[in-house]
């Protein structure tokens, strides 16, 4: 037999290394990604949160403190509404107005906050509530002389009557933005007298005539006067139309829609038509709701068109 060695390969083993090329990795159950870290507690960042604490503490603690402070001092006396005047009430009594005034401001509560502090008592809320309980009241301005007065002066500007609305014997007394706002005793022959239904069927007052369109209703009375059409008031007929009794026997009808300036010189020239002149005192009304064609009607008789 032959001394030679066979010519297969031979793998030493001596110069494999564990986990080379050849060796097979052995994974018992937890991968080595998955292995979580134990977590470690940072001294700073502990640190840190306990300054916040402390610090939103301290805040806090001055905030109260401050409360509490304002509270005190909005109750001193020096600090304290020691008397109420009213000017510019005329037909409201100045009485009335003051105890109102002073009903809504000493309540009978003890706020946290003084109420009726010279500086924190509710200036803008009294304002309003005044105009809101007494209607006559148009503006209201409550102030102090000095930064340290104790005194406030309620200054009224009250509501000037233009009109009176009247319904079924009951007349009030509105302004020129058609707002009623008392009732009117008697009668006033200075004043246009207004009739037609309201929006609320409840009081009158504290609500308007003619909402929006009131100012230009007076401004047309006006120019009728001035064009020598002197007139009682106007009666709302309808949602759309009104009529106006004149002084000198008879009444126009109008649209609310319509252009009270052509109003006026629509009338001026029916009147002096053929049909009418020198018949005025025959009149019963002239209808003006019908653009070009005018529509008058005598005292007993019927109705007649006229362009």
């Amino acid at each position: 037999m032959s001394g030679k060695k066979g010519s297969g390969k031979i793998i030493d083993l001596r110069k494999r290394k564990p986990g080379g090329t050849g060796s097979l990795p052995f994974n018992w159950g937890t991968s080595r990604t998955a292995r979580a870290k134990p977590a470690r507690h940072s001294p700073l960042r502990a640190k840190r949160r306990r300054t916040r604490a402390i610090f939103a503490l301290g805040i806090f603690t001055i905030l109260v403190v401050v409360a509490y402070g304002v509270n005190w001092i909005s109750y001193l006396p020096r600090l304290t509404i020691a008397s109420v005047g009213v000017v510019g009430a005329e037909d409201i009594s100045p009485r009335l107005v003051k105890a109102y005034f002073e009903s809504e401001l000493f309540d009978g509560t003890r706020a946290f906050f003084s109420r009726y502090n010279i500086f924190l008592f509710p200036r803008d809320t009294l304002e309003e509530r005044l105009m809101e309980h007494f209607p006559h009241i148009r503006s209201a301005e409550i102030s102090r002389d000095a930064l340290l007065a104790q005194a406030v002066v309620v200054t009224l500007e009250e509501r000037e009557p233009r009109g009176r609305w009247c319904d079924v014997g009951r007349c009030y007394y509105l302004d020129d933005k058609g707002f009623i706002f008392a009732p009117a005793p008697g009668s006033d022959p200075t004043l246009y007298t207004f009739t037609g239904v309201l929006a609320d069927g409840n009081s009158p007052i504290g609500q308007t005539f003619l909402p929006e369109r009131f100012p230009k209703v007076l401004e047309l009375l006006l120019k009728l006067k001035d064009a020598g059409f002197a007139s009682v008031g106007l009666s709302l007929e309808s949602e759309e139309d009104f009529s106006i009794p004149l002084a000198r026997g008879y009444a126009i009808r109008a649209p609310l829609a319509g252009d009270f300036e052509k109003i006026v010189h629509d009338l001026q020239l029916v009147l002096s038509s053929d049909a009418l002149r020198g018949k005025e005192s025959q009149l019963e009304y002239i209808d003006l709701r019908f653009g070009n064609r005018v529509y008058y009607k005598f005292k007993n008789s019927e109705a007649v068109s006229v362009e």
